[in-house]
């Protein structure tokens, strides 16, 4: 018996695949990964960046759902913990910024910092999520022409839309 993992099919050979027994494993729900995220990855990654323990820097709970939602898209929490870790390292910078500000209490203990990381944040560690792709505005990111090319031809003048070989792109 041989037994295999793999993220995508499609990079097996396909005389290999027929002769395999596939089970599809599903990931994580959006709830599991904030779960994980809150219990698991964000207190290693705090620590890994050095971040204090105290409770002195916070991540909103806004803050992991849209991490989870808008920056991770894959089924594990692996990009997850990336993400979570750009985000620590940033807080880092401006606790050690803040450090050096207000200096530190006689126990190595930074005096009154109090760090919330919210939505905003987020986004201006991780950067504006440029695309958001839902079933309302899928078309405005992917036209697959299924017609044959003379069809697509007719429309692409009524459309404002240049057709290339096979493929359609929209001229907005």
């Amino acid at each position: 018996m041989f037994i295999a993992t793999a993220n995508i099919l499609s990079t097996i050979p396909s005389p290999l695949r027929d002769r395999m027994e596939v089970i599809e494993v599903p990931g994580y729900a959006p709830e599991e990964k904030l779960t994980i995220a809150r219990t698991h990855l964000l207190p290693k990654q705090a620590a890994l960046h050095g971040l204090p323990e105290d409770g002195a820097v916070e991540v909103t709970d806004e803050a992991l759902a849209h991490v989870v939602a808008r920056y991770t898209r894959e089924a594990g929490v692996r990009g997850l913990e990336r993400r979570l870790g750009a985000v620590c390292r940033a807080v880092a910078v401006r606790v050690a910024e803040d450090r050096e500000k207000n200096g530190e209490d006689g126990e190595g203990r930074m005096a009154g910092l109090k760090c919330v990381i919210d939505v905003k944040d987020v986004e201006g560690i991780l950067g504006v999520n440029a695309i958001h792709v839902t079933a309302g505005n899928i078309f405005q990111y992917v036209l697959i022409c299924v017609f044959r090319k003379s069809i697509c031809q007719e429309n692409a003048e009524t459309d404002k839309s240049m057709v290339t070989n096979n493929a359609i792109t929209i001229i907005q």
